[in-house]
């Protein structure tokens, strides 16, 4: 682990601790691992952009640390408090999500963590030398002219600086300890945390117009702030008109140029024909099994670009996806190196398309780029389909881009007309995003004393007492503020750092149309059991303030399902639930509305179909429907418990496959299962994947159940499946279902065979292409067993599997067996 940092003593600021200065800070990973690093700091008067991250093998990160103006400070006080502590930390190469929550989850390893002190000095810049003295110009009562005027005057400050007197910056009060109509002051100083050389924003726009506007050197603005206690409103409050900064609706837009200047063009996908190695976008995407492509990339990029992909390849050579920094020798910033494996089967095909779109999209979406550019995959000396392609590519894109924000480009060789007319009729194939006036756009449920809706809207024009951002979700939360207006901006801030673990913080809802804004903090966790205490605690905290402080309606975003790509059912059943449990028997009457973005319509239709469920479930069951999702099974097995096992994460919708850490006890308690017979005919293990089929699961427990209430014992084995790819992507979807009957022959009875011998499961384990093979480690429900015979099709009264007397069982039903791993190995 070797992370080079300059300066890597001092960080000097040029300047004085009493005015505004910047430093800069160069990190450099010279590793063989990728590294996570967060910068913290004991002054209150330092800004770091960004404050953490991650850092790739051989790749920089450019740290700028903005130090406030501190005024009054003792000098030694001054250097005891200005410094830096760098802490950094080898990533694990299985981990996949974002940096917050890596270090919630590995920040108190603190026997792996690395930390350099330093120490911040303060160099003053030398003074301008007196100039000539200046005529006095004539009287003037323009406010540009008196600076002017002011600055001749004292020939030791520079000519053009404003002699400002800054105004302190009064703290901020709650709503309810202050009048009505309080005045808010701020000089133009309290920009100091913006760096003039990122993008434009409203924000700057103002503060570099200050010099050229004829204005007074404070700013006065007066904001109206709301009590808690709402008196009855007589008029209806008018949302402002604000634009959305949230996801715009996908659209499509093709064109036959190969130029890359269509700056008015705001669509989501575009298909152009060129060269992708000449395309300006953030990211561009090649597949490793496309050689020409492959190889002309790297002999555009360089050799030092060669020589990064060269070494990520070597230490992962299965790595679905390897981002290599371009170093400027490309248009693009990024190039997504990823795995796709070509196969004449459709389905395999169309798999290995949707995997290597949804990898390259949420890498692209979690690095904070937002244009990325993909080839016509297998259309080449692969000989794919181009139309097959074509559909599978650009509807996987539409799916994903109701989750990730991104725009989409399609570069299509010269020449190649037939791909680019393919291309651009799958494009046009797919349905827009529009809303018919007639369609339902809101739904109501009665709770208690209390209303529960979901809409579709924008949060940011909400109307209600309160609305609900959270902490971790940055996204949302900088678009709120920025909407909410600058003095909230500062509000939260100051209430951030009086205390950054607070659960949550209240600020007023400022420009909005909202009397207070909730930002709480929210805990992502792939664990599910975790994520269920995380919402409930969400959604308690959330409404008891809302109690607490007079208020009567609040409005809530549909958290986890963009940024953190949640299963949409899972967040549904547990947000819906939880306010139900917390408004069913109150005597409090409250409007609680779930504000689902127009473009969202897949999320919106999963909380449709749970509110009409929801609606009909009676208290005692609400628990044992966010389990299972169905409320007849809580009505027909008495004292059922319905829940999930608690190592099954939270995926993307239709994910049902989840890779173990291979340093989890999980993976090791698999592994131990499967070698004792397998030693000398293996040589890797590729992957042990958990398989959550909820279904299934479900199906299983049942039968379980019931087979305990009929023999009085348990009678569940751990047993071995071997089975070829294609058959295995059919188990993880659809279980052990009927159609495998006798596909591993028929000796002892015509069923799905399983073994306890793991090498005699190896044997029907046929490799693919690429010599993987596949078996499942299932629970199989034995129950009461027999001698099989070949001619076997039905058991005899009172059995429930056939044997042949030692390590082979046969099942007959269903639900007697459910697939909870995949060992993949070579």
């Amino acid at each position: 682990m070797s992370l080079e940092i300059n300066p890597n003593d001092e960080l000097i600021f040029q300047g004085t601790c009493s005015e505004v200065c910047n430093a800069n800070l160069n990190l450099i990973n010279h590793g063989t691992d990728r590294l996570a690093f967060k910068i913290k700091t004991a002054c209150e008067y330092h800004r770091i952009k960004p404050y953490k991250g991650f850092i790739d093998l051989e790749e920089a990160v450019d740290v700028q640390v903005t130090c406030k103006p501190q005024a009054n400070v003792d000098s030694q006080q001054v250097d005891k408090q200005n410094r830096l502590v760098i802490k950094y930390f080898v990533v694990p190469k299985t981990y996949n999500d974002d940096v917050d929550t890596f270090w919630k989850e590995y920040g108190t390893q603190t026997d792996e963590i690395q930390q350099v002190i330093l120490q911040c000095r303060f160099v003053s810049i030398p003074t301008t030398p007196a100039l000539p003295a200046i005529p006095k110009p004539p009287a003037s009562t323009s406010a540009k002219n008196t600076i002017v005027q002011q600055n001749s005057a004292n020939p030791t400050q520079p000519i053009l600086k404003p002699a400002i007197q800054y105004p302190s910056i009064r703290p901020y009060v709650l709503p309810s300890q202050v009048p009505q109509q309080t005045v808010i002051q701020q000089s133009w100083l309290d920009t100091w945390d913006y760096d003039l050389s990122e993008s434009y924003t409203p924000k700057k726009s103002r503060f570099m117009s200050f010099f050229r506007r004829n204005k007074k050197s404070v700013r006065t603005r007066t904001i109206p702030t709301k009590t808690p206690l709402i008196p009855p409103r007589t008029v209806s409050i008018p949302p402002r008109i604000i634009p959305n900064p949230l996801v715009t609706v996908p659209m499509f837009y093709t064109s036959s140029e190969t130029s890359e200047s269509d700056e008015d063009d705001q669509s989501n996908i575009k298909i152009r024909r060129g060269n992708l190695i000449s395309t300006n976008t953030d990211v561009i995407v090649i597949s490793r099994t496309s050689a020409y492509l492959l190889e002309s990339v790297l002999q555009a990029a360089g050799q030092s670009v060669r020589d990064d992909y060269d070494m990520k390849l070597s230490r992962d050579p299965n790595a679905s996806l390897i981002s290599v920094r371009t170093r400027d020798k490309l248009l693009a910033k990024r190039v997504y190196f990823v795995s796709c494996q070509l196969s004449s089967d459709p389905v395999q095909m169309d798999l290995s398309i949707k995997n290597l779109i949804t990898d390259a999209m949420k890498r692209a979406s979690n690095d904070g780029y937002q244009s990325i550019a993909f080839p016509a995959i297998g259309c080449g000396l692969a000989g794919c389909s181009s139309s097959f392609v074509a559909k599978t590519m650009v509807e996987e894109i539409y799916n994903q881009l109701k989750t990730y924000s991104l725009s989409i480009l399609f570069v299509i060789e010269v020449g190649k007309d037939d791909i680019f007319d393919q291309f651009t009729r799958a494009i046009k194939s797919i349905p827009q995003v529009e809303e018919s006036d007639t369609e339902m756009k809101q739904i109501l449920v009665d709770v208690g004393n209390s209303v529960v809706i979901v809409e579709k809207g924008d949060i940011l024009q909400q109307t209600t007492d309160v609305i609900v951002g959270t902490t971790t979700s940055n996204r949302l939360k900088k678009s709120m503020l920025e909407a909410a207006g600058d003095e909230i901006q500062s509000a939260y801030e100051h209430e951030y750092q009086r205390d950054p673990n607070r659960n949550l913080i209240s600020v007023p809802g400022g420009q909005l149309s909202v009397h207070q804004i909730y930002f709480f903090k929210w805990e992502p966790s792939r664990n599910l059991a975790l994520l269920r205490k995380s919402y409930m605690e969400l959604i308690s905290t959330v409404l008891q303030h809302v109690i607490t402080d007079g208020f009567t309606s609040i409005a809530l975003p549909i958290i986890g399902c963009g940024e953190y790509s949640y299963s949409t059912s899972q967040v549904a059943k547990m947000m819906l639930a939880d306010v139900k449990n917390q408004l069913t028997n109150s005597d409090i009457s409250l409007i609680v509305k779930f504000i689902i973005r127009h473009e969202q319509k897949n999320i919106y239709d999963v909380f449709r179909d749970q509110m009409s469920i929801f609606s009909d479930v009676t208290d005692a069951a609400t628990l044992d429907w966010l389990d299972h999702g169905t409320v007849a099974l809580t009505h027909s097995i008495v004292g059922f418990n319905f829940s999930l096992p608690s190592t099954w994460e939270c995926g993307r919708d239709g994910q049902n496959s989840f890779t173990l850490d291979v340093s989890s006890d999980e993976y090791n308690e698999v592994l131990g299962k499967f070698q004792p017979t397998m030693v000398g005919s293996y040589s890797k293990i590729m992957r042990i994947e958990r398989i959550q089929n909820e279904r299934c699961y479900l199906q299983f427990k049942i039968h379980r159940q019931g087979l305990r209430e009929e023999l009085k014992i348990d009678t569940e084995k751990v047993l071995f499946h071997g089975c070829p790819e294609q058959a295995s992507r059919s188990i993880i979807k659809h279980g052990f279902n009927r159609n495998f009957a006798g596909v591993n022959g028929t000796l002892y009875g015509f069923g799905v065979y399983f073994s306890s011998n793991a090498m005699y499961s190896h044997s029907y384990a046929t490799p693919n292409a690429v010599g993987e093979r596949r078996m499942f480690l299932a629970r199989v429900l034995i129950g009461k067993s027999c001698l099989g015979h070949a001619s076997q099709k039905t058991l005899p009264d009172g059995y429930h599997s056939t044997t042949d007397g030692s390590h082979i069982f046969v099942t007959y039903h269903d639900a007697q067996a459910y697939a909870e791993y995949l060992i993949v190995y070579q």
